[in-house]
């Protein structure tokens, strides 16, 4: 029996509020699976935020730090060539209790631990874009401190807006790089 995605995700986190977030967000607090007042997002839009919390009524977080301190799981869903320091500004912030789940297309989880303490637990996740209407098919990556329960909670939380798959991460660099050859 699957869990309830509320009991595997207790506070979410998105660190960017674009399309993909947004497509997650409608997914989830949008049908009433995870409530709205267990959700954060904080981007540098403000008119994009803005319109999200109307939409959906979700918690705003003033920046990225106090997104850190109001949520568990964090969806890092910034733009990739943003994603460096984004992390720099939150390494001091990710503590044990924290799961981050990268959607940062072609940046590999070695990269992103570099960049985070050690033992650092993360999720490497490729959606693609029909996502954005809800029939995606996302492949997850799980970086080598991620747990079988952070695992459960990422397929849990693309699958609500398509299929999410576990796949090795060599895998998803092959799927990200057939959609740029089209």
């Amino acid at each position: 029996t699957m869990m309830p995605l509320a009991q595997l995700i207790p506070t979410l986190g998105f660190l960017g509020a674009g399309n993909m977030a947004g497509a997650v967000l409608r997914g989830t607090v949008g049908r009433g699976l995870l409530p709205a007042t267990a959700v954060w997002a904080c981007d540098i839009d403000a008119a994009k935020l803005d319109a999200l919390r109307r939409e959906l009524e979700i918690n705003l977080a003033a920046d990225a730090r106090a997104l850190m301190r109001a949520a568990d799981v964090i969806v890092l869903a910034v733009k990739p060539q943003t994603l460096p320091e984004v992390l720099d500004s939150i390494r001091e912030c990710v503590e044990p209790r924290h799961l981050l789940i990268s959607i940062a297309a072609g940046i590999a989880l070695a990269r992103i631990a570099q960049r985070l303490p050690p033992r650092t637990r993360l999720v490497r996740v490729m959606p693609n874009t029909p996502a954005l209407v809800g029939r995606g098919a996302a492949g997850v990556a799980r970086g080598e401190h991620a747990t079988p329960a952070d695992l459960r909670a990422t397929l849990a939380l693309f699958g609500a807006v398509g299929v999410a798959r576990e796949v090795a991460e060599a895998d998803l660099d092959a799927v990200t790089a057939r959609e740029h050859a089209r």
